[in-house]
């Protein structure tokens, strides 16, 4: 007997642009297979300068099936961590137990958001990698 692998393991989708005090949440998408998070990758359209106070958080959620809650990975553009346009930022995945679990019909939402005054994101590609689970 042939043990069939999923087709879709991964998400990959366009995100918009928004104003530098501006929240942007686009969903990626659903979960068809259950699976670990394995790498969340970003490519911005424009290049970003991380600051100490107004700058930026980019989180993953999963949203489970509605209100959840968890981050699967987040970057904070604080000073030092720029995003370059068109080149892909690695997103930190969470250390927590089981964060990083999908489960068949989970939702995955991209949060861009404003710390402070914030800083502008130009928008970009999101890409979530999935590793299958049992």
């Amino acid at each position: 007997m042939s043990v069939q692998w999923p087709p879709d393991l991964s998400f990959e989708r366009a995100v918009g642009a928004t104003a530098a005090t501006g929240v942007l949440q686009s969903i990626l998408g659903r979960s068809r297979y259950p699976g670990t998070v394995s790498t969340v990758t970003y490519i911005p359209s424009g290049s970003v300068t991380g600051a100490a106070t107004n700058n930026r958080t980019l989180t993953l959620f999963n949203r489970s099936t509605g209100g959840g809650t968890v981050s699967v990975a987040s970057l904070q553009l604080v000073s030092g961590t720029n995003l370059v346009d068109n080149t892909p930022t690695t997103i930190t995945l969470s250390t927590v137990a089981g964060a990083r679990d999908v489960n068949p019909g989970d939702i995955l939402e991209w949060d861009s958001s404003a710390v402070s005054s914030g800083l502008t994101d130009s928008g970009g590609l999101v890409i979530v990698q999935m590793a299958y689970r049992t």
